[in-house]
This record gives C-alpha cells, sequence and structure tokens, in this order.
C-alpha cells in the first residue's frame, strides 16, 4: 500500500500531481499567474519549522546538511508522507493570488 510507504519517488509523485492539478486549473480558469499568498506562505513555514525542531536533522546531535547558512531547514518533510500526500491531494487555489 503506497499510502504508508515512504520513498523520494512517492513524494515527487504526490508533488507533480499537486503540480499537474495547479496547471489544469490555472487553463480551465484561464489564469496567467498563480503565486502562494505571503501569509499563506509564512504560516506554513512557521509551522513546518517548529515540527522540523523536533527531527533528528534538526535536533540530532550531528551537523546536518539539510541546514542552511541561515540555520533553517527548508528541505525536509517533518510528517508523514501519507500526510504529505493529503495535503497535496487537490490544489488549493484559495490559498493563491491569481490573475
Amino acid at each position: 500500500n503506497l499510502y504508508y510507504f515512504t520513498s523520494a519517488f512517492v513524494i515527487i509523485e504526490a508533488q507533480l500531481d499537486y503540480i499537474l492539478d495547479a496547471l489544469k486549473t490555472a487553463r480551465d480558469k484561464q489564469l496567467h499567474t498563480v503565486a502562494i499568498k505571503d501569509e499563506v506562505c509564512d504560516q506554513y513555514n512557521t509551522k513546518l519549522q517548529i515540527a522540523l525542531q523536533q527531527t533528528v536533522w534538526n535536533s540530532g546531535g550531528c551537523t546536518s546538511y539539510f541546514i542552511d547558512k541561515n540555520g533553517r531547514n527548508s528541505t525536509n518533510w517533518p510528517w508523514a508522507t501519507r500526510q504529505l500526500r493529503r495535503a497535496l491531494k487537490r490544489f488549493d487555489a484559495s490559498s493563491c493570488s491569481v490573475q
């Protein structure tokens, strides 16, 4: 069952499905641009950074190449892959500024 399977391929597939859904939405609604609203992005990143503090990548006692020069980890998903798949199931146009 892929729902519980974790790999880069599962993550990439979920991301690609989301992008394709965004492109389909843009085409269907004849949108020229789609951009995440700043407040939506800021809220997500705050939640993400808090969750990452509990992970081995951020607090495991070793140097992690996931941490950038500003001390932020912007490459990992700290929750279960099934949550990622659920979060990316449908493109959320309400989170975006569209034209």
